[in-house]
């Protein structure tokens, strides 16, 4: 167990996770808690911890002070490990100067194929998004809004060491002229090797470039972090009593800036996930829009170097996630406080000749209104560690049924941690969320392959398929409806299966396909039902009715006349 320094009396911050005989410290975990002297039993019965599911118990701890007896005793701590599915570590690194992830300045989109252990790897995604060519890269430089003559001068005219990096000249006195030395997002950029240098020239507050990572798989993320966010007030800008600079105000490059970034992330079922976003003390969270920005004051210079904790972001998930967003602008009050004082920028609006520091004067044309322009702003982007979701294992519900029955297929994941949503696709525009979904009187039509996505409690998710066969039903033909008088032979005849099987009156029953009753009598009168199974087993009815005449037993009358004498004969029972 590693212990943290410089603990205080009774309150902290961490928990113990242990398994089989090995403990980990796990802390600032979003299931942090807070122990004093003596802590009740307690039990968190299926808490989160780090995206795993497992029953906490608490018992009695006592923590003291380290410079008193330097350990933490306690009386029990146990975590019982249920239903907990373990995916494995990846670490997403940039360039190193030997290994590591590379991104020029020219790459739009670009993927990362990471290893995770033994048989694990998570192909990672980054793609620009740049809606407004507002990301600093070769085509920003040569086709920017905030200078139309496409270069730069040396400034002061003629005193200043900096060099033009793109052909062509700017204003001189333009501090929007991003040819100067122009900081483009890449790696072994601006903030050297091992990060990612994430540059933009937003011309209005509101426009944004997002760096988007999106997983092959559903991951865990930790150990991002985002640095050099800062600002640079404007009233420090163009007051030399406040920054001591001995040149005009408007040659001072740059102008004011305050960095700002917004984190969004999507889950395996596309809606969004909550990030965790630890900041430094100079920078202001909204969590409700997951928003971190330099906390801007107008009168100061709030430049911190990379590596100040002060002017960093560290962003984790504790629900797995598919896609990250960073994205990226000016933030809103520094171009409030532009727009606020219009007097700064007479000189930009309406132009003139000004007078430089050394004494030359230069004309600068009108340019119009300014509305929150910033600079060659850049935040440096580290690399990151993630958790992939372990690969859940399916036992899978096929189904093989006849035209017209009801088909029910399903999936049961294992590897994943309970309960579990479900959505499935398939042949004619099927759709489902149930776990077994049943297709009632299914058509050849809706065979086919049924593909499944389930996604488990912490967001991690599996796809499998199901199999629906559906066999063609037999079609029997048969004989019409018979008339015969009573003695006569019934001849019942039929086609369209492998085998048959007839039922009728009497407790008439035969297999054959076409089967005779002689000698019929009027018992058996009526309906006679085929049963017809074709190959696949599936079978199909068909009927017949038969009527049986009963036949006639005439009586006729024996009189006896006298010759000569006429009689009447009479039959009977006809």
């Amino acid at each position: 167990m590693k212990k943290e320094r410089n603990w205080d009396t009774g309150i902290g911050n961490f928990i113990i996770f242990c398994k089989v005989l090995q403990c980990k410290e796990f802390k600032n975990n979003p299931f942090s808690l807070n122990l004093n002297f003596f802590f009740s039993i307690k039990k968190f019965r299926r808490s989160s911890l780090w995206g795993q599911q497992a029953d906490i118990i608490l018992a009695t701890f006592r923590w003291l002070r380290p410079q008193y007896y330097n350990s933490l005793l306690f009386s029990g701590l146990f975590i019982m490990l249920a239903n907990i599915s373990f995916g494995q570590t990846g670490t997403f690194a940039w360039y190193n100067g030997s290994t590591g992830n590379v991104w020029n300045a020219t790459d739009v989109s670009k993927t990362f194929t990471i290893s995770c252990g033994t048989g694990c790897t998570v192909d990672v995604t980054m793609t620009i998004i740049d809606p407004n060519n507002r990301n600093c890269d070769p085509d920003t430089y040569t086709t920017n809004p905030f200078d139309t003559g496409n270069g730069c001068l040396p400034y002061p005219n003629g005193t200043s060491t900096e060099v033009d990096n793109v052909t062509g000249n700017g204003t001189i006195i333009d501090p929007w002229d991003s040819d100067c030395n122009p900081v483009f997002t890449q790696t072994n950029g601006s903030y050297g090797l091992n990060f990612l240098t994430f540059a933009v020239n937003a011309f209005q507050f509101h426009e944004y470039v997002t760096i988007r990572y999106t997983f092959s798989k559903p991951v865990y993320l930790s150990n991002y972090t985002i640095s050099d966010i800062d600002y640079i007030g404007l009233h420090w800008t163009f007051e030399p009593t406040l920054n001591q600079s001995s040149i005009s105000k408007y040659e001072a490059p740059g102008n004011s800036y305050q960095d700002e970034i917004r984190v969004t992330a999507k889950g395996a079922n596309g809606l969004n996930v909550p990030i965790s976003i630890a900041a430094g003390s100079a920078i202001t969270v909204n969590t409700a829009t997951q928003t971190a920005k330099a906390s801007y004051n107008s009168n100061q210079n709030g430049n911190v170097l990379p590596a100040d904790p002060v002017g960093t972001i560290a962003l984790s998930s504790t629900y797995a996630i598919k896609q990250l967003d960073i994205i990226y602008s000016n933030g809103p009050d520094d171009a409030s406080d532009e727009q606020a004082h219009p007097e700064y920028y007479t000189w930009w609006v309406n132009g003139g000749t000004y007078t430089m520091s050394n004494g030359v004067t230069q004309t600068q044309p009108a340019k119009g209104t300014t509305n929150g322009a910033s600079d060659n702003q850049a935040v440096r982007l580290s690399g990151f560690t993630f958790q992939a979701c372990p690969d859940f294992t399916f036992t899978r519900t096929n189904a093989t049924v006849c035209a017209g029955k009801t088909a029910t297929i399903g999936a049961s994941p294992a590897n994943g941690t309970a309960p579990y949503t479900y959505s499935w696709v398939g042949p004619s525009g099927f759709t489902s969320t149930s776990q077994n979904p049943s297709i009632v009187n299914v058509t050849s039509a809706q065979a086919g392959v049924y593909t499944v996505t389930a996604i488990d409690v912490n967001g991690c998710e599996g796809t499998t398929t199901a199999q629906v066969t559906v066999n063609p039903v037999p079609t029997p033909t048969i004989n019409a409806n018979l008339s015969i008088c009573s003695g006569a032979t019934v001849n019942l005849t039929s086609s369209g299966g492998g085998t048959y099987a007839w039922a009728g009156p009497n407790s008439f029953t035969s297999a054959l396909q076409n089967p005779s009753i002689t000698s019929a009598t009027t018992a058996v009168t009526g309906t006679y039902v085929l049963t017809v199974t074709g190959a696949n087993a599936c079978t199909a009815t068909a009927q017949t009715v038969v009527t049986v005449n009963p036949t006639p037993s005439p009586t006729v009358n024996s009189p006896t006349i006298c010759s000569g004498v006429s009689t009447t004969l009479t039959v009977g029972n006809c």
